[in-house]
Formats: C-alpha cells, structure tokens, sequence
C-alpha cells in the first residue's frame, strides 16, 4: 500500500509474507488473496489488488 501502482511479483510478496519460510510457493499469495476477496465480497466490497499478466499484482486504491 505504501507503492500504489507499482506492480511486485508474487515471488517478493512471498518474500515479503513469508520470509520465516524456507520453501518457496508462491501459490499461498494466490489463496491469500483469494480468501481475502472472498471476506470482502461477503461486505460487498471490492478489493483494489489487480493482476498484471506476466508483471505480478498491483494495488489501485480509488481516487
């Protein structure tokens, strides 16, 4: 949220999530936001995380 508009690349926000973990799998940063979308949807709110084909995910708040 710091960088709004800056794409990052699922394995650093592994990194950045996970860095107590020795084993690499960037599909935990997939069900993460996949369980927060599911809360928020629940609240009729959309999450501003969007994906970049082959760049990774990128926070778009509105405004």
């Amino acid at each position: 949220m710091d960088s709004p508009g800056q794409a990052f690349s699922k394995l650093d926000l592994h990194d950045i999530l996970f860095d107590h973990v020795d084993e690499v799998d960037v599909h935990r940063v997939d069900v993460l936001l996949s369980r927060l979308r599911t809360k928020l949807r629940v609240k009729n709110v959309k999450l501003p995380i969007r994906t970049l084909f082959g760049k990774g995910l990128v926070f778009q708040p509105k405004g």
